[in-house]
């Protein structure tokens, strides 16, 4: 007897929960898919799954749930997952397998061995022949909405040739709302993908481009990519745009950002990296009167004198951005380390530029500054904790424990905390003195987040 597709379906969800990251936006604020260990929700019943696909030196996290994990030996079936061995049953549970939710995801990557490689190189052959054979059957595309080929995550690359296959096999781009590409930069920076992605996504909302080192200096996105699509992307349809950078040979222009974003008013989220002579604060508050939320990665650059320099520079300040509720001003996870007292001067300058009806807490939440992301390793200095200190209104604040510590003895009633140590004991001790309930969301060698309930 025949079973009725919808049942099959059934076991086929029971047998592989769907498994989705969930739409944190502290991802587009950090601007980098290594941002922390990632959080997914099952479909079913919205219960929370704590994953850590592939993060580099997480050898104690061994023994957290993978999703969907296929073993690189052909053969040995025991690691297969069902969303594909489920598939060999019969002609009937192979059709129900494309209805599953996992396709609406063009996230092909969680199919592959959740295993960390010394080098990225070593991974794009394979990786090619993956996505390319993935490709062949259109069952696997027609379903899709989103794509999101976080590959840097899992240690893994594609060349420019494949991730442009990939791309232009997608039957139904206008479908198409998100596009995370993050990888090696030969692939995301080629000038093919960028003209492909203008061409072919008229649709497209939230846009995140990023990448790993290059073999040289000159990697990245250059100012035609950005020009490109401020010329194809008309009538202001994105909303999330981060453009992490890393190569100063070949990082966009300032001028070229601007034509992006004077053709997209309508952004709320951007986050952005090196960009070459500069962030203009004052012109960019007037280009997006509607930002919500701003991240900037710095990293550090070597002066023809050997001397350290932090870029981007940033000139102006955040006195024009009155709907801004979340701001990062964090360490490029790419860059080994920063300049650190030309930092601290300018994060003291921008906090303290920050309008005042962003500082107090009105009568939603919403209204104020609530989401504060700064270096959670160093000591940024009385200056700058005086200026927290003013943003009465925070929520989710990222920085350490001796900031974190005064925000709570100064009773701002933070609820998300994210630190640099693994266990911060002397912030345990003061929540329960302060008779705060607070759990342990995730924790590495080097960060810590915690969730806190106020009484």
């Amino acid at each position: 007897m025949r079973l009725p597709d919808e049942l099959v379906g059934e076991v086929f969800l029971w047998l592989q929960p769907n498994c989705v990251p969930l739409p944190e936006e502290s991802w587009w604020l950090e601007g980098s898919v290594w941002a922390g260990f990632e959080y997914w929700t099952d479909t079913r019943n919205g219960k929370k799954l704590k994953c850590c696909p592939a993060v580099p030196q997480s050898q104690p996290y061994r023994n957290f749930r993978t999703v969907v994990p296929i073993s690189s030996k052909q053969y040995d079936q025991k690691y297969i997952p069902a969303l594909l061995a489920v598939a060999a049953v019969s002609r009937q549970w192979r059709a129900v397998s494309f209805f599953h939710p996992f396709w609406h995801d063009l996230a092909w990557q969680r199919l592959l061995e959740n295993k960390v490689q010394n080098q990225f190189s070593s991974a794009v052959r394979n990786t090619d022949d993956f996505f390319r054979t993935f490709t062949q059957d259109p069952r696997r595309l027609a379903a899709a909405r989103r794509v999101y080929l976080d590959l840097s995550r899992w240690r893994r690359d594609l060349s420019a040739d494949a991730l442009a296959q990939v791309l232009e096999s997608l039957p139904h781009p206008e479908r198409i709302k998100c596009i995370v590409l993050d990888m090696g930069w030969a692939a995301v920076g080629h000038p093919r993908v960028a003209a492909l992605l203008a061409s072919k996504f008229p649709a497209v909302r939230q846009l995140r481009v990023g990448g790993t080192h290059g073999a040289n200096s000159l990697y990245g996105l250059g100012s035609g990519a950005l020009r490109t699509w401020a010329n194809h992307w008309k009538g202001g349809t994105l909303t999330h745009l981060s453009l992490e950078e890393m190569g100063e040979g070949m990082g966009f222009s300032w001028a070229a950002l601007s034509e992006l974003l004077r053709a997209h008013p309508t952004i709320e989220v951007l986050t952005l990296g090196f960009v070459r002579n500069g962030i203009d604060l004052t012109a960019l508050a007037t280009m997006l009167p509607g930002l919500r939320s701003l991240g900037i990665l710095f990293s550090a650059s070597t002066t023809p004198r050997n001397q350290f320099q932090n870029v981007p520079e940033v000139h102006g300040d955040l006195s024009l951005f009155h709907k801004l509720g979340k701001l990062g001003l964090r360490k490029n996870p790419l860059s080994n380390h920063l300049n650190g007292r030309p930092y601290v001067n300018l994060v003291q300058q921008l906090l303290a530029s920050v309008s005042p009806r962003l500082r107090e807490r009105g009568a939603e939440v919403e209204e104020g500054l609530t989401e504060l992301h700064l270096l959670a390793r160093n000591d940024l200095g009385e200056e700058v904790n005086a200026e927290v200190l003013r943003l009465r209104c925070l929520q989710t604040v990222v920085c350490n424990t001796a900031l974190a510590q005064s925000l709570f003895l100064n009773d701002i009633q933070i609820r998300e905390f994210r630190g640099n140590e693994p266990e911060p004991r002397q912030l345990f001790l003061l929540w329960n003195q302060l008779g705060v309930k607070w759990t342990v969301e995730w924790t590495s060698a080097s960060e810590t987040c915690v969730k806190l309930s106020w009484p």
